[in-house]
């Protein structure tokens, strides 16, 4: 999902802080697997004590011909989930609505319109759930009908939502931290409070991760998810979550990715990006950031730890999502989704 994502997400652009990211963090995760967009001053780490390795950015982006073509959905795409048949999903923060995405045909179906800003988003026992950014809630959804089946009050903007052991993960900034509900019934089960501006999250290896951005950590929560476990700062402004190859990496605001050694918290690699990346996805062997300030889609090799291939869209791209034998970029600052073919990318 994207990260808000990965909202995410891409959960999110979210809020203002989102707008001013996607001019993007929201929101994802979906984004999400999501994420969500906005301007994440809010999501930034600080150098941990152990010195990371550095990789170079690869020079120049490719050409157009990975593109397999565009899915028009509407106005800020903000996040992206499948469900368990294959099924795309795709929240659109200007319109206020949750689309359906056919990945044979591209064909696009709206499944509902909600009172809020959509973004991060994700598929739990059965139902999506959405997160609201201006009106504060959570909406549990059928993906058939796009009937509400439950509406959630959060204390403030839910930067993104993701699943994860019998629960739907929200990180809540007016708590400020993550907070559980149970997927079968939606009640509220863990909480855990975090600094100011909780961002992304990831559920790992029956863990829950969260990024804050003051003061810019990285926190992993016990199984429980209700106490701290590990605890590292990292970066300026951390903010979405990939993960994938039993690493996670993370992306920085400020233009930096890291990978982090998900026991320790340590930073094994830092890979310089630079512009504004956002809601990853690991996929195909490889990470694949979304870079909004200046519209390339970056590759980055686990081996190398190092960029391996771009692609260049279009500034505002924001989460990038697995769906099939494809890659979908949502470009949030317009109103696709690029499909990409993975393997054509390359340095």
């Amino acid at each position: 999902m994207f990260r808000a994502p990965r909202p995410a997400r891409p959960v999110s652009v979210i809020a203002a802080a989102v707008l001013v990211l996607a001019a993007c963090s929201a929101p994802a995760a979906s984004p999400t697997s999501s994420g969500s967009p906005g301007t994440l001053s809010p999501a930034a780490t600080s150098t941990p004590s152990t010195a990371p390795a550095s990789a170079p950015a690869s020079a120049s982006p490719t050409p157009l011909a990975g593109i397999l073509g565009t899915v028009d959905v509407g106005h800020g795409p903000c996040a992206l989930e499948t469900s368990p048949d294959g099924t795309a999903y795709a929240t659109v923060y200007y319109d206020g609505t949750v689309v359906r995405i056919d990945p044979a045909t591209g064909a696009v179906s709206q499944v509902a319109t909600v009172d809020g800003r959509p973004c991060g988003i994700a598929w739990a026992d059965g139902s999506l759930w959405v997160g609201l950014l201006n009106i504060h809630q959570l909406v549990r959804l059928d993906p058939a009908t796009g009937a509400v089946q439950q509406t959630i009050d959060l204390a403030g903007d839910p930067w993104d939502v993701q699943p994860g052991g019998g629960y739907v993960w929200v990180a809540d900034r007016g708590v400020p931290g993550v907070v559980g509900y149970r997927a079968t019934t939606g009640k509220p089960g863990p909480t855990f409070t975090t600094g100011i501006d909780p961002t992304g999250l990831a559920y790992h290896d029956g863990h829950v991760w969260v990024t804050v951005q003051t003061p810019h950590q990285l926190i992993r929560l016990d199984t429980a998810g209700t106490a701290a476990e590990v605890t590292a700062e990292v970066g300026t402004r951390p903010a979405w979550f990939g993960d994938g190859d039993g690493t996670l990496w993370v992306t920085d605001n400020d233009g930096q990715v890291y990978r982090i050694d998900p026991t320790s918290g340590e930073v094994i690699a830092t890979i310089n990006l630079g512009g504004s990346p956002h809601d990853p996805v690991y996929a195909f062997g490889a990470l694949w950031v979304a870079n909004g300030a200046d519209g390339v889609l970056s590759q980055i090799s686990p081996d190398t730890n190092q960029v391996s291939g771009t692609l260049q869209l279009e500034p505002g791209i924001w989460a990038v999502e697995q769906v099939g034998s494809e890659l979908w970029v949502e470009n949030y600052a317009g109103s696709v989704i690029y499909r990409v073919d993975p393997t054509t990318v390359g340095a």
